[in-house]
């Protein structure tokens, strides 16, 4: 690779700091060297990442590049420039080539910055739970019409699973609430989701909890503000 061009430089030319006269200059040398082709590639999801802090394509076009597409480069450079072979046994370099492998492996390690530190979530699953938990009581007495022997049992049930929720028996909590939340019989499901749905949290099933929410979001009912809340919460990413 051309050395005078350093990382900054490709920086520069993705977000057109450079003067004509120095983008025209790059843009030769860049048509002419695969190897700066490959370093401006890179450094452009990084741009890119920076600049929409975030969004989905980018954060995608990240991730597929700090995997096998990096590796890929970094093997391809080593054989183009002997690094990695041997010699006598021992392991050789080309002189002169080192800094070019360097730079892809800073644009890697810059990557993997991104994606496990950039963009973690920007709160933890125990701090919304704690922010939107509250535990109730519900009275086995149906809300319409007669006594229902069937409507007090899955009542008791909700009312168990809530009282495993406060011991902290999560997964014995979901797998009591999750008949629950799925029965269009019972009086109190959509309780019974938002509860399911707050459990999945506190074991750190946050995809889980995700899908659950969306479901009471889309039924419009009584948690439909409060699952909408938690739910942006939960999509919210930590932006370094």
């Amino acid at each position: 690779m051309n050395t005078k061009y350093s990382q900054e430089t490709i920086e520069n030319y993705l977000l057109h700091r450079l003067s004509k006269e120095e983008e025209t200059a790059f843009e030769e040398a860049m048509n002419s060297d695969e190897q700066v082709q490959e370093e401006v590639e890179l450094m452009r999801h990084i741009v890119v990442a920076f600049k929409r802090k975030g969004e989905q394509d980018a954060l995608d076009a990240i991730k597929r590049s700090s995997l096998s597409d990096i590796r890929n480069l970094i093997e391809e450079a080593e054989k183009r420039h002997g690094i990695g072979e041997k010699e006598n046994g021992k392991q050789v370099a080309s002189p002169g080539k080192s800094k070019f492998i360097i730079g892809i492996t800073s644009i890697a390690a810059a990557i993997a910055i991104l994606i496990y530190i950039g963009f973690r979530p920007e709160y933890s699953e125990n701090q919304l739970f704690n922010e939107y938990y509250s535990a109730e009581i519900y009275e086995t007495t149906p809300l319409r019409g007669e006594p229902d022997a069937e409507q007090e049992r899955m009542t008791s049930a909700l009312n168990h699973a809530i009282g495993l929720i406060e011991k902290q028996q999560m997964k014995l909590a979901i797998e009591e609430l999750k008949p629950l939340a799925s029965s269009g019989e019972f009086d109190y499901q959509e309780d019974a989701q938002w509860y399911l749905a707050l459990a999945y949290l506190e074991n750190n099933q946050r995809d889980d909890s995700k899908e659950i929410l969306s479901g009471i979001i889309a039924e419009k009912g009584e948690y439909l503000e409060k699952a909408q809340e938690l739910l942006d919460k939960l999509n919210e990413k930590k932006w370094f």
